[in-house]
């Protein structure tokens, strides 16, 4: 017969009635979705409909919706803690955003393109006999069957190395060309560019195959989001690997264990706060530069007539934390 779960560990019965004293609030990231997924073809239409553009709106700020919507799943569900990975996941998305438009919009672009390309490359060539990831991928899923999509990867392989010849990506795929390792291991993309910004600068790298690293935290601090990357992002991360351990266990009194139930609703005021708060900054840098006249007047009139009041209220958790003692 079906297993119930151990109400200790997981308590599904109070999820509804702790959902509707948090309707406002849920309500609310419903609406910044939806007014994210609006938004997405106005920018399209006011953009010059090139690469760049595409990544911007198609790619990145699809991702910061794509992550709001999930958050607001888990969140009406109580899996805050689930929740917490998708905010990790969404404001590396709003910050790309932000350093892709912020300077050299369309050579920062083309790099990730580039990059995204090659993926797919070594992805085919591994299938490839004689490549230099090829024997890795039989010792990880053995030879059985590969045979039948050699001829196919040989073809997608061709076809992206054609990209070398291209007027404005051949350069920076010889760049990578260059970075990649004897062993078929592709850089990373924003290494690859720091190099081509050292380069344009007369300060050239000692070798491609000793890049320049770009740490996250960079990326975070040339947007003017550091506090953003020491405050949230770092806390994220520990839950996101699981290495907050204090998030599963309390100790009470040095001798025993407090584990709290998986449907926690303790830090849903922060998941809720940063995942709007994160929208509406990367909603603001999308019009800043598609819709510059709606940045300016519809938008903060939208925000202060519908948004505001619940947004800045203090969100109230009724429910509190149970813990089993063990």
């Amino acid at each position: 017969m079906p297993d119930d779960p151990y109400t200790h560990v997981l308590d599904r019965d109070g999820v509804p009635a702790e959902a509707s004293q948090l309707k406002q609030q849920l309500n609310l990231i419903e609406q910044v979705i939806n007014y994210g997924t609006q938004l997405m073809p106005r920018a399209w239409d006011s953009s010059q409909k090139g690469i760049s553009d595409s990544i911007i709106i198609f790619h990145l700020f699809r991702k910061v919706i794509t992550h709001l919507d999930s958050i607001h799943i888990l969140l009406s569900q109580g899996a805050v803690a689930g929740a917490m990975s998708e905010l990790r996941a969404m404001l590396e998305a709003s910050v790309l955003v932000d350093w892709l438009l912020k300077e050299d919009t369309e050579q920062r672009a083309h790099f990730m393109f580039v990059a995204a390309f090659r993926r797919k490359k070594a992805v085919a060539d591994s299938f490839i006999p004689g490549s230099a990831t090829h024997q890795q991928l039989v010792d990880d899923l053995g030879s059985a069957g590969l045979a039948e999509h050699v001829a196919g990867a040989q073809v997608k392989s061709a076809a992206i190395d054609k990209m070398g010849q291209h007027p404005v990506f051949g350069a920076i795929y010889q760049l990578f060309d260059q970075a990649a390792t004897a062993k078929g291991k592709e850089p990373v993309w924003t290494d690859v560019y720091e190099a081509h910004r050292r380069i344009a600068a007369g300060n050239p790298p000692k070798s491609m195959k000793s890049l320049p690293k770009v740490q996250i935290r960079d990326i975070f601090d040339q947007v003017g989001r550091l506090r953003d990357y020491r405050r949230i992002y770092g806390h994220l991360s520990e839950e996101g690997h699981g290495s907050a351990l204090m998030s599963s266990l309390e100790i009470d009194g040095g001798t025993r264990f407090q584990v709290p139930n998986i449907r926690d609703w303790t830090k849903f005021p922060q998941v809720f706060r940063f995942s709007v708060a994160f929208a509406l900054r990367t909603y603001r840098s999308i019009l800043d530069r598609y819709r510059p006249g709606e940045a300016r007047d519809n938008f903060p009139r939208k925000y202060k007539a519908e948004w505001q009041q619940v947004f800045m209220t203090p969100v109230e958790i009724t429910k509190k934390p149970t813990f089993k003692k063990v």
